[in-house]
């Protein structure tokens, strides 16, 4: 990490080692940043366009594919680069420096690639859920002491319905084409992405309810948000119990990172 401080990186391993680094770390705020300069220095925000202009590797030969390893694994750092730096912007309540710009737009077309891989298809869905929601992090942070207008209400809405689309779509992906049972990691973990994303818009109607007679006193659109809010936690909070593969895979994550930031 110190060594790529001052000194030109060459070779994606050391963006791959940063990203490791950050996600497994107390302070994961500051490498993650550094990662991405790296990740820019190297043009990696290009590899995925670039595949979208050769038509995503279809009709090329076992030869001419190899020569598009590298920038499908550029492609794939960039898109863990964009869900990782997010994913901290979130937890720790700072704006994001990633946009939802032509790097990630099509993004779902990168499972199209003869070289992807069965987990592209968790990193492509979260990548999707996280372009969802920056939108709603950008309002929300910029004033968290005000209260929630009709306006953003509507746009809460909005986002809600647009997560449901987003889990159905991905749900059937992982079930028709990845033959994924129902109670697949994978499909916990989108469940559980979905109750998560939820969660964080719809909480903002909890803001100054301190007991059940504030709810009561709510108009029906947002007291219906802040019901789902609870719902939302309670469905995680399964998920993370009783879930069996999920439950099972939660012992190697890191508990604090995952506390902190995203931890679906």
């Amino acid at each position: 990490a110190l060594g790529t401080m001052f000194t030109p990186v060459t070779r994606i391993e050391a963006v791959q080692s940063m990203i490791v680094l950050a996600a497994f770390s107390d302070q994961g705020w500051l490498p993650t940043g550094h990662a991405v300069r790296m990740a820019l220095d190297m043009e990696l925000n290009h590899c995925f366009t670039r595949l979208l202009r050769d038509n995503m590797g279809q009709n090329k030969t076992p030869d001419q594919l190899e020569s598009d390893r590298d920038i499908v694994v550029g492609s794939r750092v960039w898109f863990c680069l964009y869900m990782i730096e997010h994913q901290m912007s979130y937890g720790t309540g700072r704006p994001a420096i990633l946009r939802e710009d032509e790097s990630i737009a099509q993004c779902r077309r990168f499972l199209e690639h003869p070289l992807s891989i069965i987990s592209d298809v968790r990193l492509i869905s979260t990548v999707e859920c996280i372009a969802l929601r920056a939108p709603l992090h950008v309002l929300l942070i910029t004033s968290p002491e005000e209260p929630v207008d009709q306006m953003t209400v509507a746009r809460l809405q909005q986002a809600n319905y647009d997560l449901d689309r987003w889990q159905n779509y991905w749900d059937r992906v992982l079930a028709e084409k990845f033959n994924k049972d129902e109670g697949d990691f994978f499909r916990e973990s989108l469940a559980a992405q979905r109750e998560y994303s939820s969660l964080f818009i719809n909480s903002q109607l909890l803001r100054g309810v301190k007991e059940a007679a504030d709810v009561r006193k709510m108009p029906p659109d947002k007291r219906d948000l802040a019901i789902r809010a609870m719902r939302n936690a309670q469905t995680c909070l399964d998920i993370a119990i009783r879930g069996k593969n999920y439950r099972s895979g939660l012992r190697f994550g890191k508990l604090r990172f995952a506390g902190r930031c995203d931890a679906s």
